[in-house]
């Protein structure tokens, strides 16, 4: 199964499937050698054309990886046989999540040799992918996870002693157990595009950043969330016991992994 999340992402896995047919090599296992050096087991297809099947033929241990990568899963006789996924990182190393590099080699086989079918995401063409989706998402969760982001990101930005305010006490229990939101008035909500667009500016980054803003109007405290400039989410927190001076304070978060950029 080949999988991106979007358009962008779909070229990305392309161009480095692309590379892994010119390069025919995965990066296997990684171990220190005697000497605590560095060292990667690189697992080597056919690379003859006469030869349509993908096997392997050669193993070497180097110094260095190469741009596709073996994520095993760990083996569970007891546990059904997960299918071999394949996905790209933010430095476009393919990333193959196998249970191992026989069931790897098996999906690029597949990938490059059989006849496509229709799946749920749209039709299968040679080379191409489509977005697998096994279930429909459980939106209370969702809901929730969202919810916990805000009270974290209020914390992050207010203090711990201040979301202890017993105005904030449902948000709170709805992120530790998941109960006390009400139908009519959620605590979570999704913003619709024409709602967006009347955000601040710096809330409107587009799909490089995730963007968090915490703001009140002196009583009630509510965050605003977009992921990959897609989907964003209003999350009222609750009511400050006492009167505070209004504010607002915006976030971005880098997806390379560096955290909260300065607001």
């Amino acid at each position: 199964m080949a999988c991106a999340a979007d358009e962008a992402d779909g070229v990305r896995l392309n161009a480095a499937i692309d590379l892994f047919n010119v390069q025919r090599e995965i990066t296997a296992y990684k171990h220190p050698d005697e000497n605590r050096a560095k060292r990667f087991l690189i697992a080597t297809v056919n690379k003859r054309i006469s030869e349509q099947r993908v096997r392997i033929v050669h193993y070497e241990w180097r110094p260095k990886p190469t741009n596709v990568w073996l994520d095993r899963f760990p083996p569970n006789p007891a546990r059904t046989p997960l299918y071999a996924r394949m996905s790209v990182d933010q430095d476009d190393r393919l990333r193959i999540r196998a249970e191992n590099i026989e069931t790897a080699v098996a999906l690029f086989d597949r990938l490059l040799n059989e006849t496509p079918s229709l799946g749920k995401g749209g039709t299968f063409e040679p080379g191409a992918y489509t977005v697998a989706i096994s279930s429909s998402p459980n939106l209370s969760m969702v809901y929730r996870a969202i919810a916990k982001t805000a009270f974290n990101l209020a914390i992050h930005t207010l203090g711990a002693d201040a979301m202890r305010d017993p105005g904030f006490d449902a948000c709170r229990t709805f992120c530790w157990r998941g109960t006390g939101d009400n139908p009519n008035h959620p605590f979570v909500g999704i913003i619709t595009d024409n709602a967006v667009k009347d955000l601040p500016l710096e809330f409107r980054v587009g799909s490089a950043r995730h963007t968090l803003m915490l703001t009140s109007d002196g009583r009630a405290l509510v965050c605003f969330i977009q992921l990959y400039g897609v989907s964003a989410w209003k999350v009222h927190i609750g009511f400050f016991s006492s009167a505070v001076k209004p504010f607002a304070v915006c976030y971005q978060v880098d997806y390379a992994g560096q955290g909260f950029l300065t607001p």
